[in-house]
């Protein structure tokens, strides 16, 4: 008779033991990277920018140094944060009025960031405070309905239409044009997004309409729907000429007169669209762009950038807080330190949390920030390793940078650690090798690695994970096993952890620890994760001394003097301590089940491979034909069914449909499973979902 595989997890329950949660830290309340939004200028020639990564106003000083920053209100819940939006204007005695949408009111600030006044206007639940400008002794104040006048002390003084502006589309902006009128860039969208329209208006102050030009808009079909372009920048110069910018348009950014958009225009960096413009008493354009400030004159040359680098780090107190793991280390006096990439610096905590030391700025661009390995030394000294540029940079407990060597190695290493009987071990290079370094930067040994390693996403910098014991032992994994060598070599044995008999292979290792008495840790995700990770322990002789799953998606691990085990993942930090004898994890085991009666095409089981990035479907045909796997973003499949029985199809994601990304992230996979036989032809459709560290599935 015809036989079935069939996998089946089998899990022992903890003796009287487990992991316990005994500390947690972390959380970030604020988006690392930079956002901005709005620019404004006062009469000294000083630039304002928003900013709502961090709910912030930055001041560029007139020596062009961004010397000031503050927040506008205090940091939201994080699924609030793209709420906030920050549109400035700057009255005649140079205060500075922001929209601040997380609360619905209006802020008024000197040029120091001192609050001075502010005040809700009284609108209906739910409007957003779209755009504000100043003008004839008002603040203006524009939704997507009217458009709001105050005194420069917040009391009301009346409102107006007469605009139409399709509520989220693109946003609606008002400025002053210095001559007592007011000008409104806004886009209206036809029902069924079937055409729409992106029109400047120019009204009196009592908001009676002088003059309107209009203009068709792109419509950009892009999945899931389509996606209108309106103005995204409006500015008045000192002649009272209305500029405008737009997704598009050839140049960028131009004028618009009595007979519509005007040339020559002024041209940007790649012909970019500026999000948010105003314009100086010298005819430069300041201009949100390209992710930071740039002050373009009427050239088309750029006079001035400002990106992260040049501004104010944070507006507010950090201290204790972890946006994303990216290395994880624990020190024998009991100190965790965490390099977290989207900050991009490194934090010490003690065992319990409590943050101690910050070191700041010391990697740069990606995928740089992520390649990164960390070491906490027993006088207190930091080490980071970059794997990008293959230097090691030391740092003093408080900080203070003492030194880099570099560590040279033809072909890219992919991981790297301190050797606790001296020096430092890697795994890379090409043919892929085990090496060892003095503390020098000097290569004093190195072997073939038993296992190949491949490319991450196209990264020679990622999968790979070595760690060495005091006795000079080491043990390195491409993901699927771990290799383990003697101090001078040889070759031990290898091992695969939760070995699945059905396919081959076992769970993805993530990360590998060892502690003080040379035992060896390793964190795995299990193939039918089901949201948890586990944690192996191993004794010097690679037997298994417990294992078990905690809840969570976790990267980095890091075992403590005392036996702590912490495990760091997107924002946050967890100690665990392991009360043994613990439990033991078994890997999936092989039934004998029979087949199913001849006639029905089936799927059986789908199979996922190690870090769940591809997966196997398990079909029956029930009798001899072609088995077709197919979907928009799958590669498609053809198996031929040379008699009925069970077969597998392999499923990956077309190369087109991914992008890089620096999370892991799950993503939809939809296919059709077809057979056509002599006396068959029937399909059926299949949803998995599959993990990526490295690149994310385009829409």
């Amino acid at each position: 008779m015809a036989v079935l595989f069939a996998c089946l997890t089998i899990q022992a329950q903890p003796a009287n033991a487990g992991l316990e949660k005994t500390a947690e830290w972390g959380g970030s309340s604020f988006a690392a990277f930079l956002s901005l939004q709005s620019v404004a200028l006062d009469s000294n020639g000083n630039a304002y920018v928003s900013e709502y990564g961090q709910n912030r106003i930055i001041r560029v000083g007139i020596e062009d140094v961004a010397d000031l920053n503050w927040q506008v209100s205090s940091m939201p819940d994080p699924a609030r944060l793209f709420d906030i939006r920050i549109d400035l204007a700057i009255d005649d005695s140079d205060h500075i009025y922001a929209t601040d949408n997380l609360t619905g009111t209006i802020r008024k600030f000197s040029t120091n960031g001192d609050l001075l006044a502010s005040w809700t206007p009284a609108v209906p639940d739910g409007t957003v405070l779209q755009s504000i400008a100043w003008e004839s002794g008002s603040v203006w104040v524009l939704t997507n309905t009217e458009v709001l006048r105050f005194a420069p002390d917040g009391t009301p003084q009346g409102s107006w239409g007469g605009f139409e502006s399709s509520c989220c589309a693109a946003n609606p902006i008002i400025r002053g044009d210095g001559n007592g009128h007011l000008v409104i860039a806004a886009l209206k969208v036809e029902p069924g997004v079937t055409s729409a329209t992106k029109s400047v208006y120019k009204f009196d102050p009592d908001g009676t309409l002088i003059s309107k030009w209009s203009l068709p808009a792109v419509i950009i079909q892009q999945w899931p729907g389509s996606y209108p372009i309106g103005y995204s920048g409006l500015a008045v110069d000192g002649s009272g000429d209305i500029w405008v910018s737009s997704q598009g348009m050839d140049p960028a950014i131009q004028k618009i007169g009595p007979g519509g958009l005007e040339g020559p225009g002024v041209d940007t960096p790649y012909s970019a669209s500026p999000n948010a413009m105003a314009i100086d008493t010298g005819g430069n354009f300041w201009t949100v762009l390209l992710g930071g400030l740039k002050r373009i004159d009427a050239s088309g040359d750029v006079t001035g950038t400002w990106g992260k680098k040049d501004f104010p780090r944070y507006a507010f107190d950090t201290t204790g807080q972890v946006g994303s793991v990216a290395a994880l280390a624990a020190g024998s006096d009991g100190t965790v330190g965490v390099f977290d990439y989207e900050l991009e610096r490194v934090h010490t905590f003690t065992a319990a949390g409590d943050p101690l030391t910050r070191v700041e700025d010391i990697i740069g661009s990606p995928p740089a920030k992520e390649a990164v390995n960390l070491y906490l030394a027993d006088d207190g000294t930091i080490e980071i390793f970059n794997r990008v540029t293959e230097k090691l940079t030391r740092f003093d407990s408080d900080g203070n940078l003492l030194g880099e060597t570099d560590f040279p190695l033809e072909g890219a290493i992919r991981d790297f650690n301190r050797d606790p009987s001296g020096g430092y071990v890697a795994v890379g290079g090409n043919p892929t090798r085990i090496v060892r370094f003095d503390s020098a930067g000097t290569e004093t040994a190195s072997w073939p690695s038993v296992s190949s390693f491949y490319d991450h996403g196209g990264l020679p910098w990622y999968g790979g994970k070595v760690v060495a014991d005091s006795s000079g032992r080491i043990y390195a994994t491409d993901g699927s096993r771990i290799d383990a060598y003697s101090s001078t070599g040889d070759f031990r044995e290898s091992l695969k952890i939760l070995e699945d008999e059905c396919v081959g292979y076992g769970a993805a290792i993530m990360d590998l620890a060892v502690d003080s008495e040379d035992n060896l840790y390793a964190l795995v995700q299990p193939q039918d994760d089901d949201g948890q990770v586990a944690v192996f322990k191993f004794n010097p002789d690679l037997q298994e001394a417990w294992s078990e799953e905690t809840p969570g998606y976790q990267t980095h691990l890091a075992v403590g003097p005392d036996g702590s085990i912490y495990l760091g993942g997107r924002g946050k930090v967890s100690r665990y301590t392991a009360s043994e004898p613990l439990g033991s994890l078994e890997p999936p085991v092989c039934e004998i089940e029979p087949v199913p009666p001849v006639g029905d095409f089936k799927v059986r089981k789908v199979v996922f491979g190690p870090g769940r990035h591809w997966a196997k479907v398990r079909v029956y045909a029930p009798e001899k034909g072609r088995i077709t796997l197919s979907g928009r973003k799958a590669i498609t499949r053809r198996v031929t069914a040379v008699r009925s029985g069970v077969y597998p199809v392999s499923i990956t994601v077309r190369p087109r449909y991914l992008m890089t990304a620096r999370k892991v992230r799950r993503f939809k996979v939809s296919v059709r499973i077809g057979f056509v036989g002599p006396n068959t032809d029937t399909s059926r459709a299949l949803t998995i979902r599959l993990k990526s560290r490295l690149r994310n599935l385009r829409r």
